[in-house]
């Protein structure tokens, strides 16, 4: 996948013309990053047409690899300079990132989110061996651009490969990153830049699963940056269409995984204003409508909504879709749990550095944040910025007003302030300050100093954290551990998860209100939340056991699993309720009572974790009834 991903990218690059005029390590790093997003959008049309499998993905990366031919096209030169012994520092720290990054991917995967959809979608897709829309908001309808890059590794080389290719494509992040910033500054600063972005919360915390947030950020720095260059007026025209096709399929592969792409193309057109405007928005839009529209198409088609479930009021939705005023009030009531700051002009402005100072646990910056490293360049980069309005680094000015403008409807408009959704622009902008501030510090010695010593102060701290949140993956490989045993002590109930494989067979169906067990889950399952969809009415105002068991039966249910305290207890679900309030011979059979570990930390095993029974009742719908 990795050589097709630099065939397929070198393959563009050469039909944009800009093989010539990139370094090869250019050349290496943005080929990467498109190539990821070609692989993606390719591996869409197996899904569509029913053969997503092993045969599809093989033919894709075979002519995929056909692109590293284009290598032979000569490079742009790039200048040689002996490393400084900080540099070599700095490469050191990159390294042992790239050892905690690889413990990670030789581990199973483990994060709740990933198990729930990021890979257990595309798990389905090979099952059914096509792709198909999920009844449940949030999750099950989204864009999946890049899932379908987890369905080829996943496909081809089974669940250990899934870890070990989110692990690499997340360094394409940190590759285009470099490659950006040493056109605007020293390599000293690149690598400072790179480390210091590698080694951001947000970074550490979603690069080795399946959060698609740090990928989505590679394609948004290369989408920015080349909309910047087509815009710019500098080198050949012909040169300036090709960064106009690399920014478009660079937003168009941003908006096809994941729906804020699309305030991203938005803010990349309004960034390249200047003569000639309207054709270079016209060309743009059209590359990104190719590159990123089939997702949303596809849900349409599937649903009804594109936008599923927001568009409700207005869609014809299709029946095993349906939504209501109640479940988008539900939504809402979700949504603002993630929104404490007030949307006026006065947070927009304090937002940045709140979540760094003083955030409040809504936004999870203590967890996934992105730090303080453009705080800590801020001062420096204005005074360079007020002072040389035309320096050499000009063309990330545009880069800077495509971020803010993201940034803007983000918190205006936006349902969520978790701060780890800034982290696709976070890059952008940390390129912009990082240059302004080396800038404005090289001839300054004391001033670079400070700066150079508020780094080395981030950078330690940011490495402590991820050798902390390394530390359970190294322990896994280093000592005899059993997958099975990592798998007991980093998901929650998962004792149960081996129960429902070893008992129950194809011909069964589970209901389960774990989100982390899906993807482990070798039977059939139907998994029930609370708000996010309406086949299975377990919301907590929900007063209809007749209704409840008609969809019982219409899903097929044979099993449940769980917690004993949602059935009879202080902590009584809705679905424990209905279920406890079915009746008639034959109707209902406890299986087992398995006892199990919650986890509130897979960073901080020993956090608040508790112990948690769980059971496992055989239903026969058919032979229920409510009083």
């Amino acid at each position: 996948m990795v050589i097709a991903a630099l065939g397929g990218g070198l393959a563009v690059l050469r039909a944009a013309g800009l093989l010539a005029v990139l370094t090869q390590q250019e050349r290496l790093a943005t080929g990467f990053v498109i190539g990821m997003g070609v692989i993606g959008w390719l591996a869409f049309f197996p899904g569509v047409a029913g053969v997503f499998g092993g045969p599809a993905f093989a033919v894709i990366l075979t002519a995929m690899t056909a692109g590293l031919l284009c290598l032979r096209t000569p490079p742009a030169a790039a200048g040689k300079e002996p490393l400084h012994a900080i540099e070599w520092l700095l490469l050191a720290g990159l390294a042992a990132v790239m050892l905690m990054d690889f413990a990670e991917g030789l581990s199973p995967a483990a994060d709740a989110d990933s198990m729930s959809y990021h890979f257990e979608t595309p798990r389905r897709y090979l099952t059914e061996g096509a792709a198909f829309a999920i009844p449940r908001a949030l999750d099950g309808v989204s864009q999946l651009l890049l899932q379908m890059t987890y369905g080829v590794a996943l496909g081809l080389g089974g669940k250990p490969a899934v870890p070990l290719w989110t692990m690499v494509s997340g360094w394409g992040l940190g590759a285009v990153f470099y490659v950006l910033s040493r056109r605007h500054m020293s390599r000293i600063w690149a690598l400072i830049g790179t480390l210091c972005l590698m080694t951001t919360p947000a970074v550490i915390y979603g690069t080795g699963s399946g959060h698609v947030e740090a990928r989505c950020a590679a394609f948004a720095v290369l989408g920015a940056y080349a909309a910047a260059m087509a815009a710019s007026g500098r080198g050949e025209p012909q040169h300036r269409t090709g960064w106009l096709l690399v920014a478009g399929l660079c937003t168009g592969f941003f908006a096809g995984a994941k729906v804020t792409g699309v305030i991203f193309a938005f803010a990349a057109c309004v960034s390249m204003a200047g003569s000639g405007w309207v054709r270079r928005a016209a060309v743009f839009s059209l590359i990104v409508a190719v590159s990123g529209t089939q997702w949303y198409l596809f849900n349409w088609s599937e649903t009804g909504d594109p936008l599923y479930p927001l568009l409700w009021r207005f869609a014809d939705l299709a029946p095993a879709f349906a939504w209501d005023a109640r479940a988008a009030a539900d939504l809402r009531w979700l949504w603002s749990l993630e929104t404490p700051f007030p949307k006026n002009l006065l947070w927009f402005v304090l937002y940045p550095f709140r979540m760094v100072f003083a955030p409040p646990p809504e936004i999870e910056s203590l967890r996934t944040g992105i730090g303080p490293a453009v705080i800590l360049c801020l001062p420096f980069a204005l005074i360079a910025l007020l002072r040389n309005r035309r320096a050499a680094y000009s063309p990330l000015f545009p880069m800077l007003l495509l971020a803010l403008i993201v940034y803007a409807v983000w918190f205006f408009f936006g349902p969520s302030q978790r701060v780890r959704h800034l982290l696709t622009i976070y890059p952008i902008v940390l390129l912009c300050a990082l240059a302004g501030a080396a800038h404005f510090t090289d001839r300054r010695m004391a001033l670079r100093r400070v700066l150079i010593a508020g780094f080395a102060a981030l950078l330690a701290a940011q490495l402590a954290g991820q050798a902390l949140f390394s530390k359970k993956f190294v322990d896994h490989l280093v000592s005899n551990e059993s997958n099975t045993a990592f798998l007991e002590s980093n998901v929650g109930g998962y004792r149960v998860v081996e129960w429902l494989n070893t008992h129950l067979s194809a011909g069964d169906r589970v209901v389960v209100v774990n989100r982390d067990w899906l993807y482990l889950l070798d039977v059939p399952y139907f998994y029930a939340p609370t708000f996010l969809q309406t086949q299975l009415s377990v919301h907590p105002d929900a007063n209809d056991p007749v209704r409840f068991l008609k969809q019982l039966r219409a899903l097929g249910i044979t099993h449940a699993a769980l917690p004993r305290s949602s059935i009879a207890g202080t902590q009584r679900s809705k679905l424990g309720e209905f279920l406890s309030g079915l009746t008639g011979p034959g109707c209902m059979e406890q299986l087992a009572e398995l006892d199990s570990r919650t986890i509130t930390s897979r960073t901080l095993p020993h956090l608040r974790n508790s112990e948690l029974t769980y059971v496992v009742l055989r239903i026969d719908a058919g032979k229920c009834a409510v009083p």
